[in-house]
């Protein structure tokens, strides 16, 4: 009887290791940073800034924003390219929605005048209508799953990575290089790069 219990005792161990093993394996294929390559070189010169914080004028196209991130204040350049979208509901809109007082992210481009505050074209102004607003991500790399049910995307600064399913996109398998997206997500590791997963997404076009 003591042998049987031990041959038990010794296969269940044998299952638990294999158990592990496989465990183990299926997290290393389904991480993040094997699926897209974060360059350093472009997390610390970015091309994208951004700051978020409050419209506090508005003149002939430029909005001066003031708040916290690439810089603390800046003249947004708005024109035709410019996405202006709502954050809750990742609605397109046009410039004339934004309004002194507003509070809003601003993407803009890292060249920048001289001028103070500096001015730069912004790629995309999200409005702060909710408490969890959208981001605005622009795609360098897409790689999708090997049973095709998530798509793995970087950022243009390869500084986020956001792992999209079909819960949060229905055409997520289409996402591609030179996309631009709206990326609604609750939770995103502290890590470099960040990584999140989308909870949900709405392809710009």
């Amino acid at each position: 009887m003591k042998s049987l219990k031990k041959i038990a005792l010794v296969f269940s161990c044998m299952a638990l290791l294999g158990a592990g093993s496989a465990f183990a394996a299926d997290a290393a294929q389904s991480s993040p940073l094997d699926e897209v390559q974060a360059n350093p070189e472009v997390m610390r010169a970015p091309g994208t800034y951004v700051t978020s914080g409050e419209i506090v004028a508005v003149e002939n196209g430029m909005y001066i924003i003031r708040g916290e991130g690439s810089r603390n204040m800046v003249a947004a350049i708005v024109d035709r390219d410019t996405y202006v979208v709502e954050g809750a509901s990742g609605k397109l809109r046009l410039p004339y929605a934004l309004k002194e007082g507003q509070k809003v992210t601003a993407y803009y481009s890292a060249t920048m005048t001289r001028s103070m505050p500096p001015q730069s074209h912004a790629l995309a102004i999200v409005i702060e209508d909710s408490e969890e607003p959208a981001s605005f991500f622009e795609v360098a790399q897409a790689s999708l799953a090997k049973d095709g049910s998530y798509v793995t995307v970087l950022n243009t600064n390869n500084d986020v990575i956001a792992t999209i399913d079909a819960n949060a996109c229905a055409d997520f398998a289409k996402i591609k290089k030179g996309d631009k997206l709206l990326v609604w997500s609750s939770m995103m590791t502290m890590s470099l790069p960040a990584q999140t997963h989308a909870e949900k997404v709405v392809v710009l076009p």
